[in-house]
């Protein structure tokens, strides 16, 4: 079977830029391409077809009532920022949602906080973790339940979540070593940080596919072929869905910014412990956004290493126990990101 040639094009400050390779048998023009739309025309095996991209805000529009917040979150986050509300209002709300309820007691008492005596109320989990890792927590569990919903066909749910997790484990640990205020918000946040990925490739399966196929396990590489080939990328649409549940700024921006972290300003710290967790966790096999990570994958800028005085050695340090790490979470969180992909509630 003859290979064919995958054409497509990327804008830079010197105009439109053309780049090919041989990948599925199919020959892609772009006829129409700019940082929020783009269309490919298609030929595959001698048939034509015109492959759609849509712009990002129609994503997000056409999806806001699949991925909004539920109504017992909204109102955890109204009171998380009520300076006048206190922890039981807080339990009070918490408890409206008996499956919410169970997976924050489930988490508490799992080997992820070590307690030495079992929490069995949500007023007393708040009174051991605090309102603000309650908050996270409580955040964490329902965008995985919710963001479970979108049907995706590219990624299985257990290597999606798997990675969502290892990323978030590892980032809360660079967050404490970096002393940063809340390691708790950037586990949520490098939880989520490709929560876009299920989004894109639910809608756009097409053209997510030919991206994948580019990016060959290299999530940077497939970060650059999103922006030339889709218009735009899955941090940019992650961070679209985490304002649609009016997270905080630093939060969204952290996973705006997460592969280009020196572009982040104020929150570039914070981005950057998101980017080096991510990178990091895509080295390994059972943690990478995909099955199988690619053999050479790009490396990090320098950069990025010096906004957060962290470096290899101290990485290596950090990951001696991350199997194990991992594995505690993933029984515990798992199970509520996927109750809803094997019909359970």
């Amino acid at each position: 079977m003859p290979v064919a040639v995958y054409s497509y094009g990327s804008y830079t400050d010197t105009g439109l830029h053309r780049h090919n390779c041989e990948l599925n048998h199919s020959l892609v023009t772009n006829v129409c391409i700019s940082p929020y739309f783009i269309y490919a025309r298609c030929i595959t095996h001698g048939v034509q077809s015109v492959v759609m991209s849509i712009p990002l805000s129609e994503l997000i529009n056409e999806s806001s009532q699949l991925v909004s917040p539920p109504d017992v979150w909204v109102k955890i986050n109204e009171l998380v920022q009520d300076d006048n509300a206190s922890a039981g209002d807080m339990a009070a709300v918490i408890q409206h949602d008996p499956g919410l309820t169970a997976n924050i007691l489930r988490v508490v008492n799992s080997a992820y906080y070590n307690l030495a005596r079992e929490v069995d109320t949500v007023s007393r989990a708040i009174a051991v973790i605090g309102i603000n890792d309650l908050y996270s927590l409580a955040t964490a569990l329902t965008a995985a339940r919710v963001f479970a919903n979108i049907p995706c066909h590219l990624t299985t749910p257990d290597v999606f979540w798997r990675h969502s997790l290892a990323t978030a484990i590892v980032a809360r640990k660079l967050a404490v070593r970096c002393s940063v205020i809340g390691p708790e918000r950037l586990y949520v946040a490098a939880l989520l940080h490709d929560i876009g990925s299920l989004l894109i490739y639910s809608r756009m399966p097409e053209l997510s596919s030919e991206v994948l196929m580019i990016a060959d396990g290299d999530e940077e590489v497939l970060y650059q072929a999103e922006n030339d080939i889709i218009g735009f990328n899955h941090a940019m649409t992650s961070a679209e869905l985490l304002r649609l549940w009016n997270l905080p700024a630093s939060l969204v921006n952290a996973v705006a910014y997460h592969h280009e972290p020196l572009r982040a300003e104020s929150t570039g710290i914070d981005a950057a412990i998101v980017c080096i967790a991510n990178h990091v966790v895509n080295r390994y096999p059972g943690s990478a956004f995909v099955e199988q990570p690619g053999e050479n994958l790009t490396g990090l800028d320098p950069r990025v290493w010096e906004m957060t005085k962290l470096n290899e050695q101290v990485i290596a340090e950090l990951m001696v126990d991350h199997d194990q790490d991992l594995a505690a979470a993933v029984s515990v969180m798992l199970p509520a990101a996927s109750a809803v992909e094997h019909g359970r509630t």
